[in-house]
């Protein structure tokens, strides 16, 4: 068993430290963002538009203007999307407003390429399968390396990763556009879209994350000692305890750190609540891990 020591107002900095993104070098990173913008427009224009899909968020919002007003996609894509650039880059440094506005230029010039390009898929189904994980996919690539795109089809994050907590708005928004998609397409194509807005939805989450496989799991509680030990025998490997002092009232703290598979989240909270009712349990994507799990 490892011990390390740390304050409790410490904490909470350890926690959004765990939810940094991976450094990229300039370059790479730029190729990255042109590549996931490419890849959601090809799923917008040749799988979602052409069967009348709608995956919500801005996109969602510019299908709807492109049909009502029949002017192109790309060009609705760029206008709407534009003000989010702007309202993003006051809390971003020159270089990320710089490559979230290069990620939506190539976004929309590459839907107004694609435009006169006959559909690869022309059942809905299949189209809002692989349309919605295409363009969702994208979209979150651009989004962990910096760009922009449609934030709005995914939970919004801050600089420091960190959710904003107008995910629940964004929600209530798409819901609406969606609804709207049903009285304009009708009813089937509104079910075909709510397919391609769940799939991009959770591909955004999947790619801007990274494809996190581990979780990295906090446990505050003055059971420590039975908790250890329930731990390492159940998961085979042994937690670490940071120990430390409260920075308000300097009383002694034991926090049990354990890093784990996403799948056996649920295993450590069920032994963490069986043990302690009144422990506090706290979870975040480990990102940037490398190596095995420690055991």
């Amino acid at each position: 068993m490892r011990i390390l020591t740390v304050k409790r107002g410490e904490l909470k900095q350890a926690g959004r430290d765990e939810l940094k993104k991976p450094e990229t070098g300039g370059t790479a990173r730029t190729l990255v963002v042109l590549l996931g913008s490419l890849m959601a427009a090809i799923g917008l224009e040749l799988f979602l538009l052409p069967n009348q899909l709608i995956a919500g968020g801005v996109a969602g919002v510019s299908i709807l203007f492109s049909h009502m007003t029949e002017m192109r996609l790309g060009l609705f894509l760029f206008l709407l999307n534009l003000p989010f650039v702007f309202w993003g880059a006051a809390s971003l440094v020159r270089a990320f407003s710089a490559l979230a506005a290069s990620g939506l230029l190539l976004f929309s010039v590459t839907a107004l390429l694609l435009h006169s390009v006959p559909p690869l898929v022309v059942h809905p189904l299949l189209a809002s399968v692989l349309g919605g994980t295409l363009m969702g996919t994208g979209i979150g690539i651009v989004i962990r390396y910096g760009g922009y795109l449609d934030g709005t089809i995914g939970v919004p994050r801050r600089p420091d990763g960190t959710p904003l907590r107008s995910g629940r708005w964004m929600m209530l928004f798409n819901c609406a556009v969606l609804l709207l998609a049903g009285f304009l397409f009708g009813v089937d194509q509104a079910l075909y879209s709510i397919i391609a807005y769940y799939l991009a939805y959770r591909c955004v989450q999947a790619a801007a994350n990274g494809f996190v496989r581990t979780k990295t799991i906090w446990v505050i509680s003055d059971k420590y000692d039975m908790l250890v030990q329930v731990l390492s025998a159940r998961l085979q490997r042994r937690p670490t305890i940071l120990r430390g002092s409260d920075a308000a009232t300097g009383e002694p703290l034991q926090v049990i750190v354990c890093i784990v598979a996403r799948r056996e989240e649920r295993l450590v909270r069920e032994l963490v609540t069986g043990a302690d009712r009144q422990a506090w349990i706290g979870a975040a994507p480990k990102y940037g891990s490398r190596g095995r799990i420690p055991r």
